[in-house]
């Protein structure tokens, strides 16, 4: 009666071999994953903090310059030494004089509860033709009939001041480092999760 030896031990697997004990196969646990995600989306939500605290006020600054340049465009009233125009109480405006009588032209609110300061803007404008330049600012808060007097000025020209640049500019310089925070956010999360689904894989 034949029989079948018995299987023989082939002995303890030597180090660095691809079996496990007694002959079993041997396979790595695989590699954890999402950590690249995690360190951009970490990076990326720092960076978006620091832009947001910064890019408002640069955004904001660039569309108030470019207001001041287009004044010339927001021409509410003209006249000669005598300009009246309707003020809006929330309107911002600039009265403008002949560059070369700028100097020596003294203005005044002659009708209105509206006063007179320094002007803010500094550049000159073009009028029909004939360079214009800031003398004062007209400030007030009510909503009526304004006329300003400026003697020894020959022209003068109002203009309102909208801010509307400045304040999409500062909407834009918030909105694009919030979307931008909320991109590394979800690529954090993302690697977070990544990291802990193959740690349970292990």
């Amino acid at each position: 009666m034949s029989y079948a030896p018995p299987p023989q031990f082939s002995g303890y697997p030597q180090p660095g071999s691809p079996q496990g004990a007694y002959g079993y196969g041997y396979a790595p646990p695989p590699p954890r994953r999402g950590m690249i995600r995690i360190v951009l989306g970490i990076l990326g939500l720092l960076g978006s903090i620091l832009v947001l605290l910064v890019l408002p006020w640069i955004t904001g600054l660039i569309g108030l310059v470019v207001d001041a340049a287009t004044a010339e465009d927001s021409i509410v009233a003209t006249g000669t030494e005598t300009v009246s125009f309707e003020a809006d109480s929330l309107g911002i405006y600039t009265l403008y004089v002949p560059a070369d009588e700028a100097a020596t032209a003294a203005c005044a609110v002659t009708e209105g509860a509206w006063t007179v300061s320094a002007p803010t803007a500094s550049t000159t404008i073009t009028v029909e033709g004939r360079s214009m330049a800031p003398v004062v600012d007209i400030d007030g808060a009510t909503s009526e009939s304004v006329t300003v007097s400026c003697a020894g000025a020959s022209a003068t020209a109002v203009s309102e001041f909208s801010g509307t640049g400045g304040l999409i500019g500062a909407g834009l310089g918030l909105v694009l480092p919030i979307l931008g925070g909320l991109f590394f956010l979800l690529l954090l999360i993302s690697g977070i999760i990544g990291r802990v689904r193959s740690g349970r894989g292990r």
